[in-house]
C-alpha cells in the first residue's frame, strides 16, 4: 500500500495539486524514517514529498526528507544514492548554495554527475532544475549535457508537450533566449503540468524584464504567480512576489486561492473521507473503499477538522448533516 500510495502522490505533484501530495506522501515519509527505503517508488516519494515541502514553505518537512536523503547515500543502491544526491542537491539551491548543490551531485564521483539525472522512475521536467545547479555553479559542462539529454529526449518523444517544454525551457536558461523559453511557456500550456509552466513563466518575465520590457515581463510574472498560488506553492508565490515589488508592483489575487475554510476549502479528496467519516464508517473502512492507505485517510480527516473547525466525528455528522439540509 505504502508503494502505491508513494506512486501516487509522485503523480498528483506531477499535477501541481499539492494538498493532495501532501497527504498521499507524508504517511510514506514517516514509515520510511527508521528504515531504509528499498523500492525505486520508495526512493522517489522521499524526493516527491521533499519537493512539495519546498513548494509549500514546510520546513520541517523539508529537513525530514533531507535526513532520509543522507541516509540514502550511505546505502550501497545506486537508485537510493542518486536519489539522496538530487534531492540534497535540490534543497541546496533552493537556499541559495550553487557549491552545495554541485557537491551533492558529485557525491558518487565527479562524473557520476552527469548520469545522475534522470532518475528511475524519470520525471522529464528534471533537467530544468539540473541546469540551474549547473548554471549557478559555472558548470558548463553539467549544463551542456542536461540540454542534449533533454534534446535526445525530445527526439524520441517529439509529440509529448511536457517533453518538449522542458528542452526549451533548458535550453533557454543556457542560452538567455527568449525565444525558447516563450516555446517552452507554450508546451507547457498544452501539458497537464501548472507548476512547470509557472516556472517558465516566471523565466521568461525574468528575461524580459532584465531587457527592458518590463510591462511584458510583469505581465508573465503575474501569470505565475497566479499558477504557483492557485497550486499552493506558496514559497514559490512568495519568490515572484518579491520579483514583482523589486519592479514596483504589488500583486493581490482576487478570487485565486480556493477558501481555506468551511466545506468550500476541502478538497475533492478531503471531501470523500469526510462524507464516509459522517457516515459512520471508521478510519479502516474509509481507506479501504478508497483505496487508500490509513495514514492517507487519517491525514484527510486532519485537515477536514481543522478546515471545518471541529474536533470529532460526531461534530462532522453533524455538520455534513446541515450542509446536506442547506444544500437541499
Amino acid at each position: 500500500m505504502w508503494e502505491w500510495e508513494g506512486g501516487r502522490g509522485c503523480r498528483i505533484l506531477q499535477v501541481g495539486r499539492l494538498a493532495e501530495a501532501v497527504a498521499a506522501l507524508e504517511g510514506v515519509v514517516a514509515a520510511m524514517e527508521n528504515s531504509t527505503p528499498a523500492s525505486s517508488l520508495d526512493v522517489q516519494a522521499v524526493v516527491a514529498s521533499g519537493r512539495v515541502a519546498m513548494h509549500t514553505g514546510n520546513e520541517p518537512q523539508v529537513r525530514k526528507c533531507a535526513a532520509i536523503a543522507r541516509a540514502l547515500l550511505e546505502t550501497g543502491v545506486r537508485l537510493g544514492r542518486c536519489a539522496g544526491a538530487w534531492l540534497l542537491a535540490l534543497i541546496a539551491l533552493r537556499e541559495g548554495d550553487a557549491a552545495g548543490a554541485r557537491a551533492h551531485l558529485c557525491a558518487l564521483g565527479e562524473a557520476e554527475r552527469l548520469t545522475i539525472v534522470p532518475l528511475c522512475p524519470m520525471d522529464v521536467i528534471d533537467e530544468v532544475p539540473l541546469v540551474r545547479i549547473a548554471l549557478a555553479a559555472a558548470d558548463t559542462e553539467l549544463a551542456s549535457s542536461a540540454v542534449a539529454t533533454a534534446r535526445e529526449r525530445l527526439r524520441l518523444n517529439p509529440s509529448i508537450a511536457s517533453i518538449a517544454g522542458t528542452a526549451a525551457h533548458a535550453e533557454g536558461l543556457v542560452t538567455g533566449d527568449a525565444g525558447h523559453i516563450a516555446l517552452a511557456v507554450k508546451c507547457f500550456e498544452e501539458g497537464p503540468r501548472p507548476l512547470a509552466l509557472a516556472s517558465a513563466l516566471e523565466d521568461a518575465g525574468k528575461v524580459l524584464a532584465r531587457r527592458g520590457d518590463r510591462e511584458e515581463g510583469v505581465a508573465l510574472l503575474g501569470r505565475a504567480l497566479e499558477l504557483y498560488s492557485q497550486a499552493g506553492a506558496s514559497w514559490d508565490a512568495g519568490r515572484v512576489r518579491r520579483r514583482l515589488r523589486a519592479l514596483g508592483v504589488r500583486r493581490r489575487l482576487a478570487g485565486v486561492a480556493p477558501p481555506r475554510q468551511g466545506w468550500s476549502g476541502l478538497t475533492e479528496s478531503e471531501l470523500h473521507v469526510a462524507r464516509l467519516v459522517a457516515q459512520g464508517l471508521t478510519n479502516r473502512e474509509t481507506a479501504e473503499r478508497l483505496f487508500l492507505s490509513r495514514h492517507t485517510v487519517d491525514t484527510h480527516l486532519r485537515h477536514a477538522f481543522a478546515k471545518l473547525g471541529i474536533t470529532s466525528r460526531v461534530d462532522l455528522a453533524r455538520l455534513a448533516a446541515l450542509h446536506d439540509d442547506t444544500a437541499g
